[in-house]
């Protein structure tokens, strides 16, 4: 787990990450977001403190993680860019405040879509006449 990986780096880990029915595909997205930043944490920013918080803002959620550590991020390596290529994909965004000596902060916004409405044709019972089917997949 993320905890696990930074306190055996040395590194205070406080975290608010309880929330209840996420769609998978948000739930798995962030959970690979907030592995890739512990281990950056762990392995570049010389952090002791580190906090991590989802909250619900406005239909959608917002992950910040922050560490006290060296900052001073200026370029985008693999897992920063990984990092943003899966909340893109998630129709989000990230804002990564680092000032030089000051710890780093990834903020991180991810829309929860509504339901979708899907309807598509298929045979009916009796093979002959089409019959309309609705599905609206489950997302909270």
């Amino acid at each position: 787990s993320a905890a696990l990986l930074l306190r055996t780096s040395g590194v205070q880990f406080e975290q608010q990450l309880q929330a209840a029915n996420l769609p998978e595909q948000v739930e798995c997205a962030l959970a690979l977001v907030l592995r890739e930043a512990m281990t950056n944490i762990a392995r570049h920013a010389r952090a002791t403190r580190a906090s991590a918080t989802l909250t619900s803002v406005d239909g959608g959620l917002r992950l910040c993680i922050r560490d006290n550590g060296c900052g001073g991020i200026d370029t985008h390596g693999n897992g920063l860019s990984g990092i943003h290529e899966r909340v893109h994909a998630l129709g989000g965004h990230v804002r990564v405040v680092s000032p030089r000596g000051e710890g780093t902060l990834l903020d991180i916004s991810v829309p929860l879509r509504a339901a979708r409405k899907v309807e598509f044709e298929a045979a009916s019972a009796d093979g002959e006449s089409p019959a309309t089917i609705t599905w609206i997949p489950h997302t909270t």
